[in-house]
């Protein structure tokens, strides 16, 4: 009987598993943006500065389904709590730069977009992805206890 932490994962295994990864690492985002972004804004630019995490979500998912190494096991494993967070403000960065860098010298971002910036922030990478590292051990450290 194969070992259920180090056997190949499926396609849907991998996917399953990267996008309960992103779940942990969309609500650390949400809650950053609550603190983040002030109460009198309103609503609608909390939801915009996730859209690059949104986003971020579904290049982890992708990287998942296409290579095979990147999630490699069926379960939450000690490799993955560290590279999926890592990817994923990563790729969270790369986006939200992209979407806040004007395409030329003459164009400007769009005011609501301003929001953005926050994750292109050091002092906003950081700890986020401490707590996302940190909330997707929690998991390996009951599994190895059972």
């Amino acid at each position: 009987m194969s070992d259920p932490k180090t056997s190949p994962a499926s396609f849907s295994e991998r996917v399953t598993l990267s996008l309960g990864c992103c779940v942990v690492c969309i609500a650390v985002a949400s809650i950053w943006a609550i603190r983040r972004v002030p109460v009198e804004e309103g609503i609608f630019p909390r939801m915009v500065s996730l859209c690059s995490s949104v986003a971020a979500c579904g290049i982890v998912a992708l990287l998942a389904a296409f290579l095979p190494s990147f999630v490699p096991f069926k379960r939450l494993t000690v490799p993955l709590n560290i590279t999926i967070p890592i990817v994923w403000n990563l790729a969270n960065w790369f986006l939200a730069s992209a979407l806040i860098t004007p395409a030329s010298s003459t164009s400007t971002v769009p005011p609501m977009l301003a929001v953005l910036s926050h994750w292109t922030d050091l002092g906003t990478i950081v700890p986020v992805a401490l707590a996302q590292f940190g909330l997707l051990t929690i998991p390996i450290m009951f599994s190895r206890n059972s």
